[in-house]
């Protein structure tokens, strides 16, 4: 499989909300059983694309604001269903890129 071995996958799609759900369902099917897979959604329910996958826990958003290169601020948005590990995976790596990560709940507007 393609995606067996990677760490994170950051999905950058448009915002609607099918689309991403047939994206995270078929990363679901590709990405291996540790592969954390974030969202860049910028108001989309991190919880409802979560549910179209058999791994809900592995979902979590990370919303970089625009322009990337200027902003500082990430915001990791944590699902429902997002297990701490993987929320505490993507704070890391957020930290990792030299960004500021807000860690914030699944809730309309996020922070």
């Amino acid at each position: 499989m393609p995606l067996h071995n990677v760490d994170l996958v950051i999905e950058a799609a448009v915002e609607k909300m099918e689309l991403k759900k047939k994206i995270f369902q078929r990363l679901g099917e590709l990405a291996g059983p540790n592969t954390v897979l974030a969202t860049n959604t910028s108001a989309l329910s991190v919880s409802e694309i979560a549910a179209s996958t058999k791994w809900p826990e592995r979902v979590v958003g990370i919303h970089f604001f625009n322009p990337v290169h200027r902003m500082q601020l990430v915001e990791v948005v944590v699902g429902r269903q997002t297990s701490p590990e993987v929320a505490e995976r993507a704070l890391r790596f957020v930290q990792q890129i030299g960004k500021l990560p807000v860690v914030v709940k699944d809730s309309s507007g996020f922070w």
